[in-house]
């Protein structure tokens, strides 16, 4: 008997999210920030639109062949090194002017973009159905890889269910930092009804100072997530995918624009019978 072929399933809202981004150029990964990312490819330091694209192609790829890292790396590695974007090079930073030595492709940068790629698109496209059939799984719960090698900060939400709608996902929908596996899972009604689950109400949480050099900014972001990941990367891009109407409606015409006037109307032989369109 031939041995059985399998075709990963493509997960199309990911996949879509990735294919809808546009490109972002930023020297340092604090340059393109939080929600930017919802609509933005980037990678810190590819400042080159050939190097992006090589980047982006291999993330989707990745999503829609569900490669592994490896597979990912073998693909995307002798890619960046035929461009020229691999190991220590001098670069001059934008905002400062100066040279500098940076870093560019390595093996862990690879594995950084990778993991984290995939990683807010599979949130994305989750988010997207959570928000979809949320009447029948109104909640969710937060779940850690492992619970006793999770960051205390992430530790603490673990089994913990909140209602969709709760601000909390705002910001602690994973990922929630670099490297962070946490995850969530939807909630049945049923469960809810019968009292198996208790949906907790809006926690309050710790949150701390951050400054934010490049922009010269101070933020309050949870204290435990990392800075540039306390935002729900699925809200932020059905965000940005739908327009929002202003007071004197969605678009806007200029003043006393003045159309073009309509030919004459042409005239007909009498007589003349047009053929009955069929359906």
């Amino acid at each position: 008997m031939p041995e059985a072929k399998f075709e990963p399933i493509v997960p199309k809202e990911a996949l879509d999210y990735m294919k809808d981004k546009t490109f972002a150029f930023g020297f340092d990964y604090r340059d393109v920030w939080k929600e930017e990312h919802a609509v933005a490819f980037t990678v810190a330091k590819a400042m080159r639109a050939d190097v992006l694209a090589s980047i982006k192609t291999a993330v989707e790829t990745a999503i829609a062949k569900g490669q592994s890292f490896e597979e990912f790396q073998q693909n995307l590695e002798p890619e960046l090194v035929r461009l020229g974007w691999w190991g220590k090079q001098k670069m001059q930073d934008p905002l400062t002017g100066k040279l500098k030595e940076v870093t560019l492709g390595t093996p862990r940068r690879l594995k950084i973009i990778y993991e984290t790629n995939l990683a807010q698109a599979y949130h994305c496209g989750e988010w997207q159905r959570f928000e979809n059939v949320k009447k029948y799984f109104p909640a969710l719960k937060y779940l850690t890889r492992n619970p006793l090698k999770a960051r205390p900060a992430h530790r603490q939400w673990h089994n913990r269910v909140f209602a969709v709608d709760d601000p909390f996902w705002d910001e602690w929908m994973p990922l929630n930092g670099w490297n962070c596996h946490c995850r969530v899972i939807q909630v049945p009604r049923e469960d809810i009804k019968q009292g198996k689950v208790k949906v907790e109400p809006t926690p309050s949480y710790e949150k701390t100072a951050w400054f934010n050099k490049r922009t010269g900014k101070t933020e309050i972001i949870p204290k435990g997530i990392d800075p540039g990941f306390n935002y729900n990367v699925g809200k932020a891009r059905a965000k940005a995918i739908t327009p929002t109407p202003n007071e004197q409606g969605s678009f806007k015409f200029a003043k006393d624009l003045k159309q073009p006037p309509m030919p004459e109307a042409s005239k007909l032989p009498e007589g003349l019978v047009l053929p009955r369109s069929e359906e």
